[in-house]
Formats: structure tokens, sequence, C-alpha cells
């Protein structure tokens, strides 16, 4: 259950349907053979390595296989309903993509959305709608859209780079939503 209940999740550049190239390699040849070759290594199991438990990879069989985190997370193999309850029991929903990340690998990752199976290229991003998790309703991210409660947005910065005009005009009313129906303080003397 939502317990303590959690109103607003704000996710701010996270690698939510997971990552598929390495991190800050900005060479396209070796960018394009460091993702080929992390899923042929079966990255999902190495110890001590941060990214490896959002590794996707370009195989969706093997992805589904091997993910030992990201896969659960998301619905992507069962579907967990309490997690699906938690996320449509949200006010709002708020997921964020910095434009020039150049950690999450792909960068609208962060928007639940991650390139086309089969794209050997990494050059196609699959539309939210259409991928299966969300026309299925698995984590609950439809639901929460077609009431309006997803909220998708964007800066142009790199990873984390946010200025904080951006902060508090799009962080900040996600932040203090249920504060003012709590009851104010009351002093014990």
């Amino acid at each position: 259950a939502n317990a303590p209940p959690v109103h607003n999740l704000i996710a701010l550049n996270g690698p939510q349907a997971g990552i598929g190239e390495c991190p800050k390699v900005e060479f396209p040849g070796v960018k394009q053979l460091c993702g080929d070759l992390s899923t042929d290594l079966r990255i999902y199991h190495w110890p001590f390595c941060a990214f490896c438990s959002y590794w996707r990879g370009k195989n969706e069989a093997m992805y589904l296989q091997n993910s030992g985190w990201v896969a659960d997370i998301n619905n992507d193999r069962t579907i967990n309903q309490t997690r699906r309850q938690n996320m449509v029991s949200l006010n709002q929903y708020m997921a964020t993509v910095a434009l020039q990340d150049e950690v999450v690998q792909p960068s609208y990752s962060a928007w639940h959305t991650y390139w086309y199976w089969g794209d050997d290229s990494r050059s196609k991003i699959m539309p939210l709608y259409e991928i299966e998790g969300y026309k299925s309703d698995a984590l609950g991210l439809r639901s929460l859209a077609e009431r309006g409660a997803l909220i998708l947005n964007s800066f142009d910065g790199r990873h984390l780079g946010y200025t904080m005009d951006w902060w508090n005009e799009n962080v900040m009313p996600m932040i203090d939503n249920r504060l003012s129906e709590m009851p104010a303080p009351s002093l014990v003397v």
C-alpha cells in the first residue's frame, strides 16, 4: 500500500525505461560498440556496476530474461498490482528529460520511452503511447495520463543541469501540493 502516502512523485532525468548505451561516451562508433558489447557480455549481472541494473540494451528477449531490476520495477514481465496501484494513487507524477543528457541513454528513458526494439542504429524513440506497458497500463501511466496527472517535461541542459528558475517553476509546486492542507503545529508548553 502507498503508506506513508506519496502524493506526488518527481523523477528528474531518471533511467525510467532503462539504458542502452554507456554513459558519457561521445564518440559515435565507440558509443555504439559499447552498447552492443554490453548486452553481449551480459552486463545485467555484473557486480559493482552502477548502471547495470538499468541495462535494457536492444534485444527485448535478452532484456526480459536477464534484467535484474528495471524490468520488474516497470512491470515489464509480470504486473505487480501493488506497484501499479501505488502509481495510480498519485496526485501527480512528473518525469523530466534533460535534453542534453549524456548520462541516461536514451535521454527520453526519463519519460518511460525507449528505442524501438530492433533499431540497431538506436535512432528512433518509441512514443509513450506505443509502448506495450503503456497500452496495457501495466504501471498505471496511461491511467495517470488520462486524468491529467502525468507531467512529462524537459529542460535544455545536461544531466541534472536544471536552473533554479526551472526548479522553482516546475518542481516546487509539486512539493508544496499537500502542505497547505496540513494542520498547523501546536505548541505544548
